[in-house]
């Protein structure tokens, strides 16, 4: 899948309303794009939808409200309602917002660091230390950590890497920003040569 946002709209009634939050945080977890599964339920069609650290679901269906009957959840987690005339509406709102939101934020990286660390010394963290900081949400997210002087290569001796996107020189000695996903996966959140 390529594209700057996911929306799946379930007219073949696959996926049980009660899974539509789970199925947009699969895609979440896995292409790192905002993500929103939509089904008609009664009269109306309904929506969950999630995003990562870069977007707000809130104010994307804000931007999209015209179209909506109701709305309500939080930044990375949020839901709607709306009469299914309004859905090509909504779609072609939805997109001029995810568009403006990637056109602003393009080359702004606003990350929160936890911790510098050499790569060595993530060797020698316990993955079972950085569960005590679980659950991972809203008021309490992933731990940000920057390993410094390293190289893609040597992040890739260790870790299973999911690069985001990022198109990051192999062998050349940079700052990396992760998040540390399981005992042998990380996240590259951004880099500095």
């Amino acid at each position: 899948f390529s594209g700057d946002a996911f929306i799946y709209y379930d007219d073949e009634d696959l996926i049980p309303y009660s899974l539509l939050g789970t199925a947009s945080t699969y895609v979440v977890n896995n292409l790192d794009i905002p993500a929103i599964f939509l089904k008609k339920r009664r009269d109306s069609l309904v929506c969950e939808g999630r995003c990562s650290h870069n977007f707000n679901m809130m104010d994307a269906f804000n931007f999209c409200k015209q179209s909506l009957l109701q709305y309500g959840g939080h930044a990375k987690a949020a839901g709607f309602s709306m009469l299914p005339e309004n859905y090509n509406n909504f779609i072609e709102l939805f997109n001029a917002y995810v568009k403006q939101q990637n056109e602003s934020s393009k080359h702004v990286i606003n990350l929160k660091v936890d911790a510098v660390i050499d790569q060595i010394k993530l060797g020698d963290l316990s993955w079972h230390e950085l569960e005590i900081l679980l659950p991972f949400g809203q008021e309490n997210p992933e731990p940000v950590m920057v390993i410094q002087d390293t190289t893609l290569n040597q992040i890739k001796e260790d870790f299973a890497t999911d690069l985001c996107g990022h198109d990051i020189p192999a062998d050349v000695t940079c700052n990396i920003a992760i998040q540390w996903k399981n005992t042998n996966q990380v996240k590259v959140l951004d880099f500095n040569l």
